[in-house]
């Protein structure tokens, strides 16, 4: 453990400070919806017991005026995907 804060050091140092012209992860508008993203490939009803209890969990954790929440499943992975077509 020492080792590695000792290693470590710098490097959480600098995430912790930001740089001085740009901090590390831009501010949100007040009004803007925070999007959380879940990837369970088979869709809701397909999760384990597991799993579906920590989904829940997240839905009912997340303030609906602060946060989205988005399921990708198989079914609707292409909404959320940008295709990109390279001419030759």
């Amino acid at each position: 453990t020492r080792y590695m804060r000792k290693e470590m050091r710098p490097i959480t140092k600098k995430y912790r400070e930001g740089s001085a012209n740009k901090p590390i992860a831009p501010k949100l508008d007040v009004g803007c919806k925070t999007p959380v993203w879940v990837c369970w490939w088979q869709g809701e009803a397909a999760m384990p017991p597991v799993v579906k209890a920590c989904f829940n969990r997240l839905k009912s954790m997340l303030p609906e005026d602060k946060a989205s929440l988005h399921l990708i499943t198989e079914s609707n992975v292409n909404e959320y995907i940008n295709a990109i077509r390279f001419m030759e």
